[in-house]
C-alpha cells in the first residue's frame, strides 16, 4: 500500500508554481463552458413543425441522403432553442447516438428539455425497433435528470418528417 501522504504538498508546492495538475498527477484537467449569445432573439419550440424547421436549416443538406447524422436542440423553461449539437455522424443505414455525450452537452448548457432528431437517408419515415428502444432510453435518462425529453424528429430527404410526440409513441 502506498502512502499518499507525501503527496499534499508536492501538489501544494507545485501548484502554487502556476504548475497544472495534470503535469504533477497525470490527471487531465475538465473544463465546461457554454457561451450563449444574449444579443440575438431566441427561437421559441411551439410544436413539432417548428422544431423541424429549426432542425431542417441547421441540417448538412449535401448529407442529408447519404448518411445518418443524429442531433439535438436544447431549450430552455420557456422551450427557447439555447443550442443545437451535432452528437454523431454516421453511415448509409445507422449512426451512434451515445446518452452521455447527449446529456452531457445538454446539462453542460444547461438545458431544461432535448429535442432529439436524426434522418432517414432512405426516405423511410417510420422508426426502427432500434429508433423506439434509443428514444426510451433517453426518455428515463432525462426524467431521471430533469431534463425531459420533448419529442424525437425523424428527417428525409424529401423534406418530411415524423414526430414521435405528434405520434403519441414518445
Amino acid at each position: 500500500m502506498q502512502n499518499h501522504t507525501t503527496l499534499k504538498p508536492v501538489v501544494e508546492t507545485t501548484l502554487s508554481q502556476n504548475e497544472s495538475i495534470e503535469k504533477i498527477l497525470g490527471v487531465g484537467e475538465i473544463t465546461v463552458r457554454y457561451c450563449p449569445d444574449l444579443t440575438r432573439p431566441r427561437i421559441r419550440i411551439v410544436s413539432s413543425v417548428s422544431a423541424y424547421e429549426v432542425i431542417s436549416t441547421h441540417w448538412v443538406k449535401d448529407a442529408i441522403a447519404h448518411r445518418e447524422d443524429f442531433c439535438i436542440l436544447c431549450l430552455n423553461r420557456a422551450n427557447e432553442v439555447i443550442g443545437y449539437y451535432r452528437v454523431s455522424q454516421g453511415g448509409v443505414s445507422g449512426t451512434v447516438a451515445d446518452p452521455k455525450i447527449i446529456f452531457q452537452v445538454a446539462l453542460g448548457c444547461h438545458a431544461s428539455g432535448i429535442i432529439l432528431a436524426h434522418n432517414h437517408p432512405s426516405c423511410n419515415l417510420q422508426p426502427s425497433q432500434a429508433d423506439k428502444d434509443l428514444t426510451y432510453k433517453l426518455k428515463q435518462v432525462g426524467k431521471f435528470l430533469d431534463c425531459p425529453v420533448l419529442d424525437h424528429i425523424i428527417l428525409t430527404p424529401d423534406q418530411r418528417y415524423f414526430s414521435f410526440a405528434d405520434e403519441g409513441i414518445l
